[in-house]
């Protein structure tokens, strides 16, 4: 973003590429615009700032703080419900971003091997395998070899159907592990009666390696 600066005072933000053509008709710019060539005619590159948890913008602008340009929010406290929301959206997030980071499988021969979660498509293969080797265990079948896992690192392991099963069983059971922290963190946070009790809920706290 950039500010229109006349005189060291900020008079026009945000000021665009369109708004310094039409202030400037009779110039011919080059292509591309650097920001020394915005800096002949004023206008200078805004630095950012971010609003802090639990406030809101209600107006943005630009100004010199400590000789730096940068974005002056107008801020007001949100209210609880809408921070308790925003809070819920980040557990939600959190949750998302384990559940497609990945299995680690915890013992066996691919002990410290990721197994992908990263869509639908594979968490739905691996019921389907975890059917399959099930079935195969039904069946006395669980010290036979047929378990095939492809991992993250792109290695192929070949492990008995009861110890396929074991993985897929484990991968499960990580899997509801996730679900129930993200339960427990967002029934917290709904529970919350002020903003010390909300900042108190870590969104970041107790999901399962």
């Amino acid at each position: 973003m950039y500010a229109l600066v006349k005189n060291g005072s900020v008079v026009a933000y945000p000021y665009s590429i369109s708004q310094l053509l039409r202030d400037n008709p009779n110039v011919s710019f080059p292509s591309p615009l650097t920001d020394d060539v915005r800096a002949e005619f004023g206008a200078l590159p805004v630095e950012p700032t971010a609003v802090p948890e639990g406030k809101r913008s209600t107006a943005v602008t630009a100004g010199y703080i400590e000789g730096i340009l940068k974005e002056v929010h107008t801020l007001e406290d949100m209210p609880l419900e809408d921070r308790k929301a925003a809070k819920i959206e980040a557990i939600n997030a959190k949750l998302n971003d384990v559940l497609t980071g990945g299995f680690t499988v915890p013992s066996g021969d691919m002990a410290g091997k990721v197994l992908q979660t990263r869509n639908l498509e594979d968490r739905t293969n691996w019921l389907i395998s975890q059917a399959s080797y099930s079935a195969a265990v039904a069946a006395g079948q669980g010290a036979v070899e047929g378990a095939e896992f492809r991992t993250a690192d792109n290695s192929t392991y070949t492990l008995s159907f009861a110890d396929g099963l074991n993985v897929l069983l484990g991968m499960a059971a990580w899997g509801a592990a996730c679900m129930s922290n993200s339960w427990v963190l967002k029934d917290a946070a709904r529970a919350a009666e002020d903003q010390a009790a909300l900042d108190a809920v870590d969104v970041e706290s107790g999901w399962p390696a």
